[in-house]
């Protein structure tokens, strides 16, 4: 996840802090890292959106349900 944070910080390098970023969910490891540096970076000023495809809404089903769960999808 370290190596996230770089990518977190080349960005802050070459821009002002953004209104949204859009985070992959995945495993969790892009969007923890991003979503802790940019607000390390930037505070509250840009809106964390964290995405994710319908067809393997692994976080989304751990949200609903309140615990870790087993994604299915195609």
């Amino acid at each position: 996840m370290e190596g996230y944070t770089a990518l977190m910080a080349e960005a802050d390098g070459q821009m002002q802090a953004p209104s949204h970023i859009f985070l992959q969910a995945g495993v969790g490891g892009l969007a923890g890292a991003a979503a802790a540096m940019a607000r390390k970076l930037w505070g509250q000023d840009s809106l964390i959106v964290v995405v994710e495809p319908s067809h393997a809404a692994a976080l989304h089903g751990c949200i609903l349900a309140g615990d870790f769960i087993a994604a299915t999808g195609p």
